[in-house]
């Protein structure tokens, strides 16, 4: 069967002839390599009982829930060499990480590492068939992406990934007060908005999660449409008027500056289509909805708006966060028996899945996102080897911390919120959880935990063991003594790196579902990137007409 004509930049891999086959594959790929983003739990009517988070992997001891061959066959003869050299700790783990893209053999290995060593490592420790088979896969789901301006993108080795027009001293009023990345984002996205509506006779733009206004002002600067930001944020609203006051400082004498209405409101799931015209302040007019990485379940909400608003002709949008998409924990089981109208109703109260697709039937999904970080992770091809090895660094710290934890309050399995920690804390692994361990104090008095009881119990914890003397060096040696090598936890390699190659899977997915909704009342539904991931990792576009 021959393919059907589509845009060229559409996400839909070219070996597929349909969004409904696409999400088909997802699923089934997915479900069998859930064990890799998610620790689910299930009952025998398949019922999630419990989501153990990645971070308490070590304590769990996930790496054996990794298929016995990529275990017997790669992932042990490389530990063993790691063990009998450890001098060669980061060739090993540039050798490793060549498994996240298929450009990373390509990229520069860092000064002091040992090429030799690398293409020894590569021939004589190739990947098991299966895990083999398992990049090919991914390979083939991965979305496509072909950006316009994908030339005038630098090398990405050398971290200055912004495209030439928007260097220089130049400052456009449109444009000014902001930052690098977010003129990108509001150039493309605000010219799309503007072209579309010239060609549907939209009158009014509604941009939702406005933030401070960068999207609204670009719009009224550059058109005579009438834009609505709306931003749940009372403090960001607030500073919407003072950025445009300082822009009107800015412009030409005389000029005089359009502005864009902004409120104040928070939506969610439970609000209804009624409220949001009114908060809106929608007429008898054609209205399209848009936003700017509008956070988690707010896209599928604004989605939904779209739906049932008669005025609202248009949807261009451009998500994020989708390890903050809520899901039904009862929708997988086989007791939840209800009718089509019923499983709609229901699957309104949350961010995923949306469509009938997957909703239920023969196609219905098969396993749970469960807020899944593996969604949230950036582009990997955006990532030097240096910055891999910070990355490993990082998460090996991360779950180690959860690990050091859970061995002194063993009757405890609890998250905990460290915050941003600068990489003057993170020199050695006592040092980062000294700090952690700070952080995680000054935040628990506002932190919710499962545990009611938890948060007393941790604090005279915490309180005690930062008295202890010489507590970076035990932590430190401790630390050694479970496995790491070079500050970096092998069994915490495979899924920092397997999941970079699920990643980009995961929001095929996710968009997949997002088209296939569209498709049950739209005339005419698009999906590509149009942000490059290298500047702008969450840039996939939804563009849609009633």
């Amino acid at each position: 069967m021959s393919l059907p004509e589509r845009d060229s930049e559409e996400i839909l891999p070219i070996t597929f002839s349909s969004y409904e086959e696409y999400c088909d594959e997802l699923n089934n790929f997915l479900s069998q390599y859930e064990y890799l983003f998610v620790g689910n739990t299930y009952d025998e009517n398949h019922e999630l009982l419990s989501v153990t988070k990645s971070v308490h992997w070590m304590i769990t001891d996930h790496y054996h829930n990794l298929p016995t061959e990529w275990i017997k066959e790669y992932y042990e003869p490389l530990e063993h060499y790691l063990k009998s050299h450890p001098e060669h700790s980061k060739e090993v783990y540039c050798y490793m990480m060549n498994i996240t893209t298929d450009v990373m053999p390509s990229v520069i290995l860092p000064s002091k590492i040992d090429k030799d060593i690398v293409n020894y490592l590569t021939s004589n420790y190739p990947l098991p068939v299966s895990l083999q088979q398992f990049i090919d896969n991914c390979r083939k789901l991965t979305p496509t992406f072909k950006i316009a301006e994908m030339d005038r993108i630098q090398d990405p080795t050398t971290n200055s990934w912004f495209v030439v027009d928007l260097k220089g001293n130049s400052q456009p009023i449109d444009l000014c007060l902001m930052k690098q990345k977010k003129k990108y984002e509001i150039k493309l996205l605000g010219n799309e908005i503007i072209e579309i509506a010239k060609k549907q006779g939209i009158s009014t733009v509604v941009d939702v999660g406005c933030g401070k206004g960068y999207l609204t002002e670009y719009i009224v600067l550059n058109s005579n449409l009438r834009v609505v930001g709306i931003e749940g944020n009372a403090e960001f609203t607030s500073k919407m008027e003072v950025r445009v006051n300082d822009v009107e400082r800015k412009r030409a004498s005389g000029q005089q500056i359009a502005r864009a209405e902004g409120y104040t409101a928070f939506l969610t799931a439970q609000t209804t289509p009624e409220e949001f015209k009114s908060i809106a302040k929608l007429k008898d007019e054609k209205v399209m909805l848009t936003g700017l990485h509008p956070c988690g379940d707010l896209t599928p909400t604004l989605m939904r708006f779209f739906k049932a608003i008669p005025q609202i002709k248009t949807v261009c949008m451009v998500g994020c966060c989708y390890h903050k998409l809520t899901e039904n924990p009862k929708s997988l089981s086989t007791h939840f028996n209800q009718t089509q109208n019923a499983i709609i109703k229901e699957a309104d109260k949350y961010g995923f899945p949306m469509s009938q697709h997957l909703l239920q039937g023969e196609h219905k999904i098969k396993f749970h996102l469960s807020q899944s970080y593996v969604t949230s992770n950036p582009h990997p091809q955006s990532k030097t080897r240096d910055e891999w090895l910070y990355a490993m660094k990082m998460q090996s710290y991360r779950a180690a911390l959860e690990l050091f934890i859970h061995n002194h309050l063993p009757s405890y399995v609890e998250v905990h919120y460290t915050g941003a920690i600068r990489e003057q804390y993170s020199k050695s692994f006592g040092a980062y959880l000294v700090r952690a361990l700070q952080n995680i104090r000054r935040h628990a008095y506002t932190f919710t935990f499962k545990n009611p009881n938890y948060k007393d119990v941790l604090i005279q914890w915490v309180d005690e063991f930062l008295k202890t003397p010489d507590a970076i060096q035990q932590c430190n040696e401790w630390y050694k003594s479970i496995g790491a090598c070079d500050e970096i936890l092998f069994q915490c390699i495979p899924f920092i790196l397997l999941q970079a190659r699920l990643s980009q899977v995961l929001e095929g997915f996710v968009w997949a579902d997002r088209v296939l909704f569209m498709k049950e009342f739209c005339s005419s539904v698009s999906c590509r990137r149009l942000f490059h991931p290298f500047i702008s990792p969450r840039g996939i576009l939804l563009i849609a007409h009633k």
